[in-house]
């Protein structure tokens, strides 16, 4: 039986805003028909850290998607669409708008035309719900019908984007004991300064074209085949401890994904492989590499580039260089007669004294090995002796 919204009280509501009253944990009251033996009285209130929504088994609405062709919504649902309120799950369970979770699961079970696959927690639990079920695909890059997961605050925030124009994203929502329902834009890569911050990704509910059939300035979703471009690979910063690979990475059409830098010596093969992940802040990859994850070696070191985007298109670029053998510090000081251990020398500087006629009566000798295996040997001249 389809759920049916019988009465709605909100008895006393003129008098507790006329007092300025204003409860935080009920809006209003419904009485909902769920089946012919059982009722639930629906209180809006707020969602609070910790809180989940029941999940209802509510047959979908009668609706047929013939393609996947986006409709951006830029305007209030009303209270006649099942998705946002009859089947919606956060509103049976009184977590009604306004309230970023009940409208964001609504909008994405308009988007799919089935109950979406999300999690009936706090907003900021929707990310790592997604990512440990791995119920829909996920990235740091804006799509359009993608659900915006922010993790600031208690709760977080959620939003669903609707339109993407050139580096402008415009996103629709609902905020909890504010706004019913708004349309916001941000610049792409400023979603951390965006909402509540910490941004933490968008959820993909699917690969989607735009209907700009009104003008509405939708941006069409075209297949990518075009890999990144990659320039400037470069080794600098060379010093005992290792050197910094970086090089810089665009993708205009679907974004840097990630970037990695397979590093190996050319002594003995690949034996030494590691793949470093490198950190990319405003188009440059970089990464330091240390001569001690490849055994302290020197010689050629060969690095290659592998740079994919979202669609994991792969541009790979490489280059080497080669090290010098490292050199070995030697240090050392004297006992010399009527003087006493003199200051250290090192690396074939004089120690001791010249044309005095002193007795040399002692030596300590160090040696920096820097990793390598090695040791001291040495022999002594004596008086009489040889």
């Amino acid at each position: 039986m389809g759920l049916k919204t019988l009465k709605k009280s909100c008895i006393g509501l003129t008098l507790i805003l006329s007092l300025g009253i204003f409860p935080a944990n009920v809006l209003a009251q419904e009485v909902i028909v769920v089946n012919d033996s059982y009722q639930a009285v629906i209180e809006a209130q707020e969602m609070m850290p910790g809180d989940v929504a029941t999940e209802y088994n509510v047959a979908d609405p009668e609706v047929i998607r013939t393609n996947d062709l986006f409709t951006p919504r830029l305007t209030s649902p009303d209270s006649s669409n099942p998705y946002y309120f009859e089947n919606n799950s956060y509103y049976l369970s009184g977590y009604g708008m306004p309230n970023c979770t009940a409208y964001a699961y609504g909008r994405a079970y308009e988007i799919l035309g089935t109950k979406p696959n999300l999690c009936m927690g706090n907003a900021n639990q929707w990310w790592d719900y997604n990512l440990s079920n791995g119920y829909y695909a996920s990235g740091s890059t804006p799509k359009i019908g993608a659900v915006i997961c922010w993790g600031g605050w208690d709760c977080g925030h959620v939003a669903v984007v609707e339109k993407i124009e050139g580096d402008t994203v415009t996103y629709s929502e609902s905020t909890w004991s504010g706004v019913y329902f708004q349309t916001r834009t941000y610049t792409i890569g400023n979603e951390d300064n965006t909402s509540v911050g910490d941004f933490q990704g968008y959820i993909y509910l699917g690969d989607f074209s735009a209907d700009d059939s009104d003008n509405n300035g939708g941006n069409d979703v075209v297949e990518d085949t075009t890999p990144p471009v990659v320039s400037g690979l470069t080794i600098s910063n060379v010093d005992e401890s290792g050197f910094t690979v970086s090089c810089n990475v665009t993708d205009d059409e679907s974004g840097i994904d990630r970037v990695l830098f397979p590093t190996w010596t050319e002594s003995n093969g690949q034996d030494d492989l590691v793949w470093y992940v490198a950190n990319v802040v405003n188009g440059i990859a970089s990464k330091r590499v240390s001569f001690s994850e490849h055994n302290g070696e020197r010689g050629t070191y060969i690095v290659h580039a592998y740079t994919y985007n979202t669609q994991e298109l792969l541009t790979v670029q490489g280059t080497s260089i080669t090290l010098p053998d490292k050199a070995v510090d030697v240090s050392y000081r004297t006992h010399v007669e009527n003087v006493g251990w003199q200051d250290w020398k090192s690396n074939g500087d004089l120690s001791g004294t010249l044309n005095e006629g002193k007795r040399l009566e002692g030596i300590e000798i160090t040696l920096d090995d820097q990793g390598y295996d090695l040791g001291i040997a040495y022999s002594t001249h004596i008086q009489n002796i040889g």
